[in-house]
């Protein structure tokens, strides 16, 4: 195939990639504004006052660092009707002992810890924790490093109150402040990562769903996904679109800072479990169960992810090429034509969400060119992620 091919190609599979992210954010803000504009006109309807009991589920292990603001966070939350269950891996420092001493200092609230002796994988912990401990009609899964903004659990249960038919709601994932260079780099990938589940969730196409990820289940399918294994796809996971997830852009949820090394781990497990589940999908998209969507809905969402992936995998050629171009022909515009694909992602990432105020902004903006040359490794982090996708083994999260 010839160089001036491969660039079209690649242009191409790029630009239906942008267009599906705008039209996708674009009916997600839309359906953002109905839900309010509803509830604006009816703010004492039932459905707005329901309560639901949510079970809070943290999962930890070794995290005698983190644990304690973890639980903090939930005694600051505005939404008061909830029940907490630790379920320890196998933890060999004091997080038992926070945990413990937490729930001495809250003797009202139901607080469970189950403590495994040896550890055990997340889908065993989660399942047995559900199974023995759950009462509550909503789930919210954290992890021991995560901590919640006080409105998150509020508006979640709110979403849930608006949208009857939701199975998943994920959220608007960020990290606490931080200037060092990885900080910043991972603030910059949350954003675009954030964008692109603004599109999935118009779609219903948030495909890639693993236990270690802060969300919010119906009780039901959160006993169907832990039947299924994680990572498993919302949209196929019971044949065919039976469950239904959503983002929630005004429910911040807060995670550890990454190092260099832990944000191009990071990448590479997420892309590898999403082309293994992609190779997949076909087959158990098509096969049995009795589906609320039709075929041709189910074939719109797998081409959605699809066309996502071939973005990752063909623009570290599209971006090498250009560069390619510009020395040897001495033109910079193709460095500047470059450039400008990579910022126009990324201001349309910084400007739309909503937790950020206009100081915040303009300081991502001016700070853009720090990520330039990462997210240009991470993209080729992908190519190694392809190749372990054809060897059999188990999603790895």
């Amino acid at each position: 195939m010839m160089p001036a091919q491969l660039l079209l190609i690649t242009a191409i599979i790029s630009a239906l990639a942008a267009l599906q992210n705008i039209v996708g954010v674009s009916l997600y803000d839309i359906e953002q504004v109905r839900l309010r504009r509803r509830q604006a006109a009816h703010p004492s309807a039932r459905c707005y006052r329901r309560r639901p009991l949510v079970s809070i589920i943290i999962t930890s292990e070794n995290n005698q660092a983190t644990i304690a603001a973890c639980l903090n966070s939930l005694t600051k939350s505005r939404y008061r009707k909830w029940e907490l269950i630790v379920a320890d891996n196998a933890s060999s420092d004091g997080t038992k002992r926070i945990v413990r001493q937490f729930m001495a200092e809250h003797p009202k609230k139901s607080i469970e810890l189950y403590a495994k002796r040896l550890p055990a994988d997340q889908r065993q912990l989660l399942s047995y924790a559900q199974k023995k401990y759950v009462h509550g009609e909503l789930i919210l899964r954290l992890n021991a490093d995560n901590f919640i903004d006080k409105q998150t659990v509020a508006k979640a249960v709110l979403r849930f109150n608006s949208q009857p038919e939701l199975d998943l709601l994920g959220f608007n994932h960020k990290i606490r402040r931080d200037l060092q260079t990885a900080g910043l780099l991972q603030e910059f990938g949350l954003l675009l990562r954030n964008r692109v589940k603004k599109a999935a969730s118009a779609c219903n196409t948030d495909y890639f769903a693993i236990p270690d990820s802060p969300t919010v289940y119906a009780k039901e399918a959160f006993a169907v996904l832990i039947k299924a294994g994680w990572p498993t796809s919302p949209l196929l996971s019971r044949g065919g679109g039976q469950l239904r997830a959503a983002y929630a852009a005004d429910a911040p949820i807060y995670g550890p800072t990454l190092s260099f090394y832990g944000l191009a781990q990071q990448a590479y497990r997420q892309q590898l479990n999403r082309l293994r589940l992609l190779m997949t999908a076909p087959r158990q998209a098509l096969s049995g169960g009795r589906s609320s969507y039709s075929k041709l809905t189910i074939w719109l969402g797998l081409a959605f992810a699809a066309v996502l992936n071939l973005t990752a995998l063909t623009l570290p050629l599209f971006l090498t090429y250009f560069i390619y171009l510009a020395f040897s022909l001495h033109q910079p515009a193709f460095l500047v034509v470059s450039w400008m694909v990579l910022s126009l992602f990324m201001l349309f990432s910084i400007w739309d969400d909503e937790q950020l105020s206009l100081w915040q902004r303009l300081r991502y903006v001016g700070l853009m060119p720090i990520s330039y040359g990462w997210f240009y490794l991470v993209l080729f982090i992908q190519y190694l992620a392809l190749i372990a996708s054809f060897r059999p083994s188990k999603f790895r999260t």
